[in-house]
């Protein structure tokens, strides 16, 4: 069970990464401008895995994506979960930090639920700076994990509040 539970660490860790692209396809540098960008890019990073009765499996992340939108991006994901294999499927609870190139931040909570081999969840927005400071929204992920395969599809319902 550990080795089939680690394979689920590491498609968490993979599937997160997606944080960092979604407010970069949502985000225009027009605030009243509908969001409507496409963003990919390559994710590459680094997670730790601790385990406790409080949390089964706690995650810390650290991701850097530079993706190609229009203009290009990039970003560094930090990202804090726990993962309760107690259920079925387990769930999966955390919070994320996205700083971007030009020192913006957005910031939110994580709510999901995976197997071995398939995830999703919501992300909520509870902050941001720079162009994300009235930012509020979620971010819904979805993704299936295979040996040497994985595939995620992250789509952000993102509105700039003008403050």
């Amino acid at each position: 069970m550990l080795k089939r539970v680690l394979g689920l660490g590491a498609v968490t860790a993979l599937v997160f990464t997606a944080y960092a692209m979604a407010p970069a396809a949502a985000a225009t540098d027009n605030p009243n401008a509908a969001p409507s960008r496409f963003a990919s890019g390559q994710s590459s990073g680094t997670y730790q895995f601790t385990f406790s009765p409080i949390c089964p499996i706690h995650q810390n992340q650290t991701t850097t994506t530079v993706g190609t939108a229009n203009p290009a991006y990039s970003a560094t994901t930090l990202l804090d979960i726990c993962i309760d294999v107690s259920t079925s499927p387990f769930t999966v609870t955390g919070t994320f930090v996205s700083t971007y190139g030009n020192g913006a931040t957005l910031t939110g909570t994580i709510l999901g639920v995976a197997t071995p081999s398939d995830f999703s969840g919501t992300e909520t927005v509870t902050g941001g700076t720079g162009q994300f400071s009235h930012v509020t929204g979620t971010i819904d992920y979805s993704g299936t994990a295979g040996p040497g395969t994985l595939q995620v599809t992250s789509v952000a319902h993102l509105t700039h509040n003008n403050g």
